[in-house]
């Protein structure tokens, strides 16, 4: 239960991330949102999606932050110890990526559906 509650978390920010984007899309880039501009729209919503996933990871490292798991079932499902830091493990995979792609497609339409209104 508690590994569905960590990947429920992870979708959960995720969404709001989207939410997120939508909103400044509607707010600062209305312009994107008219005609085949939709196209820019959609790269700079994956760009600061993927920045948002991400910028903690090398801040983490420079600053020397560990971020280490305690539960035992979580560290039996992700094959740690206690004492491991889980930041390398959390760089970015292929089905993140695909995440990225679906959460900037929300993020436009939220911005569409904002603008519409």
């Amino acid at each position: 239960m508690k590994i569905i509650a960590v990947y429920s978390a992870y979708i959960w920010v995720g969404l709001l991330h989207a939410f997120f984007i939508g909103t400044c899309l509607y707010a600062w880039a209305r312009v994107w949102l008219v005609g085949k501009g939709w196209i820019g729209a959609f790269c700079v919503a994956l760009f600061a999606l993927a920045f948002f996933e991400t910028y903690w990871i090398p801040v983490f490292g420079y600053f020397g932050l560990h971020l280490t798991i305690h539960d035992a079932i979580l560290q039996a499902s992700f094959g740690i110890t206690s004492q491991d830091n889980v930041v390398p493990y959390l760089t970015p995979k292929w089905w993140n990526i695909v995440f990225w792609f679906l959460q900037a497609g929300l993020a436009l339409r939220i911005a569409y559906f904002l603008k519409k209104r």
